[in-house]
């Protein structure tokens, strides 16, 4: 999975504030078929993986798999599209980076625990 998330950040196509909005509510939206909620939140995803790079990243301690701190900011990601407001006027971005770094300080508080 890691590896396919690294090649996704590689190629991946930045959305405007405006595009993941319109994403987010796709995603959200009950009425929408299964397929177009798959694909809103793989855009997502995508758009947003070279930040999740970055916050994984920052967040290497010794003894944590930066693989494992990916797929929690990723999952940050999932989140944040779940419970996004896009009537807020806020960018989804800075939303989603705010669930990335709770998912990774997340995985190091359970890390270092075990």
């Amino acid at each position: 999975m890691t590896n396919r998330l690294t090649t996704l950040a590689t190629c991946a196509v930045i959305l405007s504030k405006s595009e993941q909005a319109a994403r987010v509510l796709t995603f959200q939206s009950d009425e929408t078929p299964e397929g177009d909620r798959h694909d809103a939140l793989q855009d997502l995803v995508s758009s947003n993986i070279r930040l999740a790079h970055k916050v994984a990243k920052q967040h290497i301690r010794r003894g944590v798999d930066f693989n494992d701190l990916l797929a929690q900011a990723v999952e940050g990601i999932v989140i944040a599209a779940g419970k996004f407001d896009a009537s807020k006027k806020a960018s989804f971005t800075t939303y989603a980076k705010q669930w990335m770094r709770a998912k990774c300080q997340d995985c190091l508080l359970y890390t270092s625990d075990a």
